[in-house]
């Protein structure tokens, strides 16, 4: 969508749209040619609009309500915003699903959570600092709810465990129908919440598929300088043994 135009004169409500494979157009109303620019014949020139091959044409707002049923709006950030990605997998061990709520402070840590994917983020300035997330879902994945929850941390040690306390921000607060793409707004302010921060990224589900790989990509916007990088998986290491009576 290039353009929306609502002529006073005419009481015309028109939108302009852009095909980005120019090989056809619109073939309705107000389509290059059709009768009804002879209707309005000072139209043309108001719009600034010229017929041709461009993959560009003018419609009326109910015939795109009615030939088009999504809307996807593109988020432009300024040039000096930073942009980083990170792709990860959820697979077997990482595959490990939304947070447990803890029954008490005395419960056990989640033992699971802490293994999906972490990545780190560290503030490079003092100056409060915009961020914005998009997780992203692979196209060859089976749709499947998401989420991504951000946590204020000390230190370069990967995250353990989900103290609510140190949660600054949920993309989604309630789980939604699946979506390939959700994305979360957020400032973050040195002074008061630190330099350094772990997004983890999970699928919002209690036991994932966990043999089945699922590929994401996590974009990072900031308004200043950050750093952006994948924090590593734990090692698993498994040892056998046994108790006997000398021993045990």
């Amino acid at each position: 969508m290039l353009d929306v135009v609502e002529d006073q004169q005419s009481g015309l409500r028109l939108v302009r749209i852009r095909n980005p494979w120019p090989s056809s157009d619109w073939k309705g109303t107000f389509a290059d040619h059709d009768a009804m620019w002879n209707k309005y014949p000072d139209l043309k020139d108001k719009l600034g609009y010229e017929f041709g091959p461009d993959g560009t044409w003018w419609m009326r707002f109910d015939d795109w309500v009615t030939a088009f049923n999504q809307l996807y709006v593109c988020r432009l950030f300024p040039q000096h915003w930073q942009q980083h990605q990170i792709t990860g997998t959820w697979h077997e061990m990482t595959a490990a699903g939304a947070p447990v709520a803890k029954v008490s402070d005395k419960s056990d840590p989640d033992p699971r959570w802490f293994n999906n994917p972490q990545t780190r983020i560290t503030l490079e300035t003092d100056k409060p600092t915009t961020v914005f997330f998009s997780l992203v879902q692979s196209e060859d994945n089976p749709r499947q709810s998401t989420n991504l929850m951000l946590l204020k941390v000390k230190g370069a040690a990967r995250l353990w465990d989900c103290v609510r306390s140190d949660v600054v921000g949920v993309a989604l607060e309630n789980q939604q129908d699946p979506q390939r793409e959700i994305t979360f707004e957020i400032q973050l302010n040195p002074a008061e919440t630190g330099k350094q921060y772990i997004a983890v990224c999970y699928q919002d589900v209690p036991k994932p598929e966990a043999n089945v790989a699922c590929k994401f990509f996590l974009r990072v916007f900031a308004s200043e300088p950050i750093k952006v990088e994948s924090v590593p998986s734990p090692q698993t290491l498994f040892f056998s043994g046994e108790w006997k009576a000398q021993s045990s």
